[in-house]
């Protein structure tokens, strides 16, 4: 019972960084572009979302918002590294 529970919740080992940063990246993607275009998620995040796009895009002619969700995620998985 032990074996079989152990596979059933096992969490997989990252051995490659980057694909462990793809993973946290494919994660927070969604959470961007929803704390992004709509304002919806968890208070802080959505604060440092629209602050880091804010930053990104001062002093130019900005983009789609699509255009920076990628930026801003990978911003936002630096933080965990």
């Amino acid at each position: 019972m032990t074996a079989v529970a152990d596979e059933l919740f096992a969490v997989p080992e990252f051995t490659d960084n980057e694909q462990k940063l793809q993973e946290l990246e494919n994660s927070l993607a969604p959470m961007v572009r929803l704390a992004l275009q709509k304002g919806l998620g968890v208070p802080e995040m959505v604060h440092w979302v629209r602050q880091t796009y804010e930053g990104l895009t001062e002093g130019t002619s900005p983009a789609p918002l699509e255009f920076y969700i990628p930026q801003i995620t990978r911003l936002l998985s630096a933080q965990w590294q």
